[in-house]
């Protein structure tokens, strides 16, 4: 029989009568299943997360070349991630999302596994990327916000809020930046938009009159401005 390496690259019996044994003990549903084999520990449940949560990227929106791709998956993990969507849909607004920051993770802590603690080359776009993720997330918040700000144009314009809590909505939205920067980045991005906001509805009054003049030709009276 072939040896095949264990899970860190590390041939042995040991890891060789694990892969015949791993499932002995999965139950029938496999809600309740442990991946990780028998009597081992639950790895995930070691990590130090108040370390590095802090500082994971949103990963909202895929920039760059992208690669599209089909697994097969446990039911159990689908279900997982289908619940951190469900109670997290202020942070998750699509399902896909929680998938990619989830393939995201996995695929740094293999990298750091297998490439980085072996010494190995990074692929130099990936390295660039990575020291740009900061700089990312905050220009991910910033299409966050401009999101949320076409959305509260819309309702000011059908009169769900008024013109004060249109403004303190915005300004609470802008001081979430850290930075006196990114603050006058985010409030010169409102300000395009609320210029182009006026330019649609000068457009639409324009549009509106040139109709009306139409009409009134076609039916030979004289429009009225």
């Amino acid at each position: 029989m072939k040896e095949k390496p264990n899970k860190h690259g590390i041939i042995d019996d040991q890891s060789i009568e694990d892969q015949n044994t791993d499932t002995e003990d999965w139950p029938s549903s496999p809600a309740h299943r442990n991946l990780e084999g028998r009597g081992k520990p639950k790895w995930y449940e070691m990590l130090p997360y108040e370390d590095f949560a802090p500082h994971l990227p949103q990963l909202r929106y895929v920039r760059g070349s992208k690669a599209k791709f089909s697994i097969t998956t446990f039911q159990e993990i689908n279900d997982l991630c289908q619940e951190i969507f469900e109670k997290n849909k202020s942070f998750f607004r699509f399902r896909v999302q929680v998938d990619l920051l989830a393939h995201y993770i996995g695929t740094k802590i293999l990298e750091h596994l297998y490439v980085t603690k072996r010494g190995l080359p990074k692929n130099k776009l990936a390295q660039l990327l990575e020291e740009r993720e900061k700089q990312f997330a905050i220009w991910d918040r910033m299409k966050t916000v401009k999101e949320i700000f076409a959305s509260l144009c819309e309702k000011r314009i059908e009169g769900f809020v008024s013109e004060d809590e249109f403004e303190a909505e915005i300004g609470d939205y802008i001081a979430t930046f850290d930075t006196e920067i990114d603050r006058m980045k985010m409030a010169q991005i409102v300000d395009i938009l609320l210029e182009r906001k006026a330019m649609e509805k000068a457009k639409d009054r324009t549009r509106k009159r040139f109709e009306r003049t139409q009409e009134a030709k076609e039916k030979g009276i004289k429009a009225v401005k």
